[in-house]
């Protein structure tokens, strides 16, 4: 994970390495950690904002775990997690403390990317080009 200043200067990129074979694909950050989902490990990870405190499996969710994005709201960490072998897929999601897991609590075709709105989660899917949303 890299970071520069908002004019370009400053620029680092290697401000967290996740370790291991890490990569992160999407990233969301709240007031004081970033987040990043990494298919290959697989795990969302989570860092300071200062690029303290790397814990690059964060959250893990098992054997058929790909995420492929994450999305933050002030409870929960969700996260569109693809699966390793093909639908069905799921939006999973844990507490921001990365606690309580929920790796398949929306099963889905194949989610490729989550978002948080004021009163619902919406998610893109890739295996019938549709847009998901839950209303909480």
């Amino acid at each position: 994970v890299g970071r520069a200043n908002l004019d370009g200067t400053g620029g680092d990129v290697d401000f967290i390495n996740p370790g291991g074979a890490g990569t992160a694909v999407h990233m969301m950050l709240d007031a004081t950690h970033i987040y990043w989902a990494d298919p290959f490990t697989p795990s969302i990870g989570r860092a300071g904002l200062d690029g303290s405190d790397v814990d690059g499996s964060f959250i893990t969710g098992g054997g058929d775990f790909y995420p492929l994005a994450v999305a933050l709201d002030a409870t929960y960490v969700y996260f569109a997690d693809q699966g390793s072998s093909g639908p069905p897929a799921w939006v999973g999601r844990a507490l921001l403390d990365g606690t309580s897991p929920e790796p398949t609590w929306i099963e889905n075709g194949q989610p490729t990317f989550v978002l948080v709105g004021p009163e619902a989660l919406y998610w893109a899917e890739s295996y019938d080009g549709t847009i998901g949303r839950l209303l909480f």
